[in-house]
């Protein structure tokens, strides 16, 4: 292997593989004797969440485990993306609870995430949950409503948002044309637009 012959240290010699897009080589530099640092953790996940490479994601994500490394909130973030790119939302919640403080950014990640792969309810309960929305999260998940069809959960969650910017107008406008309400969406369309 690369690194063994490699005088380097590890993280430069991960950072090489990691330009290098050689991802399985990357991941399997990981000594299971030693705890990984930050970096190296932070360099990895990336690569996996570019790659949507769920399977060396969780090898990584199970070694830092294994290794006692307490991930911090930028890498379990990147997990988070990682796992529900990858359709694996389950692995992306457990991630989410074990977080010991969450900001907006890690709950829109969560709520795209749920949205993404059409899990509306359990999207609905964790925008409930929220300490404070945001538009993101409230455009996922009218986003979300609107591409299932359910247009009149959509309108009534766009209604209720206290801000419409210039994304969630046209969320909800191509939503109605996606599934055949036009006179909704030319309704949208000439309704003033209120920021």
């Amino acid at each position: 292997m690369l690194l063994k012959t490699c005088y380097r240290p590890r993280s430069e010699a991960i950072g090489i593989l990691y330009d290098q897009k050689r991802l399985s080589e990357a991941v399997q530099s990981l000594n299971h004797k030693d705890k990984p640092s930050a970096s190296i953790c932070s360099t990895l996940v990336q690569l996996c969440l570019q790659q949507r490479a769920f399977g060396q994601g969780k090898v990584v994500h199970s070694h830092t485990r294994a290794s006692g490394f307490v991930p911090g909130l930028f890498i379990c973030n990147r997990l988070i993306g990682l796992y529900a790119k990858c359709g694996r939302i389950y692995d992306a919640r457990v991630v989410f609870d074990e977080m010991p403080e969450r900001n907006l950014c890690y709950w829109n990640t969560m709520i795209s995430g749920y949205a993404k792969v059409r899990q509306l309810g359990e999207t609905r309960k964790l925008l409930d949950e929220m300490p404070q929305r945001e538009n993101i999260s409230w455009t996922a998940m009218v986003s979300g409503y609107a591409k299932v069809g359910q247009l009149g959960e959509a309108r009534k969650l766009f209604n209720e948002k206290p801000q419409r910017e210039n994304l969630s107008w046209t969320v909800m406008i191509s939503g109605c044309v996606r599934h055949d309400w036009p006179k909704e969406a030319l309704r949208l369309l000439r309704q003033p637009f209120r920021v």
